[in-house]
C-alpha cells in the first residue's frame, strides 16, 4: 500500500442510508474522505479541486448528468488514476447497468461491513497502482485501441442470425489476418448457442468456465480470458456458449459486463451473436455495442416483430445511428417489397441473398461458406460488403486492396488457402 492516504470522494443522495458508511470510512486506515458531493454541480467542482483516487457513487441518483460526467472520466479510469465503486440499498439491475456503463469497477450492497468496504477500496487502489506501473513501461504506440462491438440481433428465431454472425466474423478475420487486427466472436445465446456447432468446434473451453474462474464479478485480464478462448483456423478467436443449458444462469450481467469490457479493450472487432429475446444479459451487451444489426426477412410475421423490436430499442434509448437493418434471404418472393420496409420502418443497410443449398451445406459441414468461395457468388459478395460496412475507415482501404489482389488472382479459393496457412 502506498504511504499516502487514498483520497475518497463520496457522491451521496440518500444521507440516511449512507450515514453509517461515512463513520466506517473514518475507521479505515490509509484512507481519507476528502469531500462529499450531493449533486452534479458539486461533483464536478469537487472532483477538479480534490483529484480523488476513488469515487464512491450512491446509485440513488437519477440525474443522467452525473453518469455522463463519470463516463467522461474514462481515460482516468483506464490509466489507473481513478476507480469508481457503486453503492446501493437494492440490486436494481437498471441502475447497476448504468453504473457499470459509467465505468464502475465494483458494486456493493448497503449496509456493508467495514471490512468489505475497506477491501473494495484497497483492492481497487492496488489495481490502479499496478495499471500505472505497467503502463509506464509500455509506449503509447503499442496500446491496443478499443474495439468495435458488432451485435447481431433479432426477436424472431429462424431468420439466420447466427449464420450471419459467424460468417461476418470469419470474413473479418480472414480479410484482416495480415493487418495485425484481432477479431473475436462471442456466442451470447448462453442456453442453446450454435456457434460451436457451426464452426465444428467442441465446447471444451466456454464462457461458463471463464465465469467460474472469475468467481465474483471483477475486472478481467486478457491472459485469463485466453485460457477460455478457442481459435478457429481463420484466425478468429471465439468465446463459446456453455456446454449445457443449465450453466447459462451462472453467466450474470455483472460477469458479462467485465467480459465485454475485456473483449472491447483487446480486440479490434467483436461480433456478438444473441438470443432472440431481450433479457438482462442482452441489455448488458447492448450497453457495449458500437453497431447493432437487426435481422429481418421478407415475411409478415418477421416484419411485425421488427416493428416491435424497433419500438423496444427506442424505449431502451439506444441511439438510432447505432441501429442498422440487415435483410436476409432478400430475394425470396414473399409478398413484401424491400421498398415497403424502407418506407415504413428504416433504411436497409445490407441485403443478403437467399442461397439455401449453400447455407445448409455449410451448417452441416461446420465450414463457413465465406471461407473458400468466389466473390462472384452473390451471398459471399454480400458478406464482403457487410464486413466493409462495419470496418473503420483505415480497414475499408485495406479491404479494397485485398479485393483487388483477389480479383487479380482470379481464384479466391486458392488465395484464401494460402492466406489461412500463414
Amino acid at each position: 500500500m502506498s504511504a499516502k492516504n487514498i483520497k475518497i470522494l463520496l457522491v451521496e443522495k440518500d444521507c440516511g442510508l449512507l450515514a453509517p458508511l461515512e463513520a466506517q470510512l473514518k475507521e479505515i486506515q490509509g484512507t481519507e474522505l476528502c469531500a462529499k458531493a450531493l449533486n452534479y454541480e458539486q461533483l464536478t467542482d469537487l472532483y477538479k479541486t480534490n483529484t480523488p483516487d476513488i469515487i464512491l457513487l450512491d446509485l440513488s441518483f437519477e440525474d443522467d448528468n452525473i453518469y455522463a460526467f463519470l463516463s467522461s472520466l474514462e481515460t482516468q479510469v483506464a490509466t489507473g488514476h481513478l476507480a469508481l465503486i457503486a453503492l446501493a440499498g437494492s440490486s436494481d439491475m437498471n441502475r447497476i447497468r448504468k453504473a457499470m456503463k459509467s465505468g464502475c469497477a465494483d458494486f456493493l450492497m448497503l449496509p456493508v461491513k467495514t471490512e468489505e468496504i475497506s477491501n473494495a477500496i484497497k483492492s481497487a487502489y492496488e489495481k490502479n497502482l499496478s495499471i500505472i506501473k505497467n503502463s509506464s513501461v509500455v509506449p503509447n504506440s503499442q496500446r491496443v485501441p478499443s474495439g468495435r462491438v458488432i451485435t447481431i440481433f433479432s426477436t424472431k428465431g429462424g431468420v439466420g442470425k447466427s449464420t450471419i454472425a459467424v460468417n461476418l466474423a470469419v470474413t473479418l478475420a480472414i480479410f484482416l489476418k495480415d493487418s495485425g487486427r484481432k477479431v473475436a466472436l462471442l456466442d451470447g445465446n448462453f442456453q442453446f448457442g450454435d456457434v460451436g456447432f457451426m464452426l465444428n468446434l467442441k465446447p471444451e473451453k466456454t464462457i461458463h468456465g471463464l465465469v467460474r474462474e472469475m468467481g465474483e464479478p471483477t475486472q478481467l485480464s486478457l491472459e485469463v480470458m485466453k485460457n477460455f478462448i478457442t481459435t478457429h483456423h481463420s484466425g478468429l478467436d471465439i468465446l463459446l456458449a456453455p456446454s449445457k443449458p443449465q450453466f447459462a444462469e451462472e453467466v450474470t450481467m455483472l460477469h458479462l459486463g467485465y467480459i465485454m469490457e475485456c473483449l472491447k479493450k483487446n480486440y479490434d472487432y467483436v461480433v456478438v451473436d444473441t438470443i432472440h429475446h431481450i433479457n438482462d444479459t442482452d441489455l448488458t451487451i447492448f450497453d457495449w455495442t458500437s453497431l447493432l444489426f437487426v435481422i429481418a426477412t421478407l415475411e409478415v410475421t418477421t416484419i411485425k416483430n421488427l416493428v416491435l423490436t424497433l419500438e423496444i430499442l427506442k424505449d431502451l434509448q439506444i441511439p438510432k445511428d447505432k441501429i442498422s437493418l440487415i435483410l436476409n434471404r432478400a430475394y425470396q418472393k414473399m409478398g413484401v417489397e424491400c421498398s415497403t420496409v424502407e418506407e415504413k420502418l428504416m433504411k436497409i443497410s445490407c441485403m443478403i441473398p437467399s442461397d439455401g443449398e449453400r447455407v445448409v451445406a455449410s451448417l452441416n459441414s461446420g465450414t463457413p461458406f465465406v471461407a473458400d468461395m468466389h466473390l462472384d457468388i452473390p451471398i459471399v459478395k454480400a458478406f464482403h460488403e457487410l464486413a466493409t460496412l462495419v470496418a473503420c475507415d483505415e480497414d475499408k482501404l485495406y479491404f479494397n486492396k485485398i479485393e483487388e489482389i483477389i480479383k487479380s488472382k482470379g481464384n479466391v479459393f486458392d488465395f484464401f488457402k494460402k492466406l489461412m496457412k500463414k
